[in-house]
């Protein structure tokens, strides 16, 4: 009887066709800390369902969104 899996080597390795296809760009995943493609959209390891929380906001967000909020206020009370 063949088997429903595939043998497919290393399995801790990407194929080829995975690294044409997402690239070379790897992150940690939140969980495991298994490597784990940029644009995955699960860990292989762990299979933690990754999601856009996971991704962290650059700070670059917050400061320009802070001194936008803060010269609106200063805007309006000192027109």
């Amino acid at each position: 009887m063949p088997s429903q899996r595939e043998d497919r080597g290393d399995a801790d390795n990407p194929q080829e066709s995975d690294v044409e296809r997402f690239g070379g760009e790897t992150r940690p995943c939140p969980k495991c800390n298994a490597d784990i493609y940029d644009e995955a959209e699960w860990c292989h390891k762990c299979g933690h369902v990754l999601s856009q929380a996971d991704q962290k906001t650059p700070g670059w967000i917050f400061v320009t969104a802070s001194v936008l909020i803060t010269g609106f206020l200063f805007f309006l009370l000192f027109r």
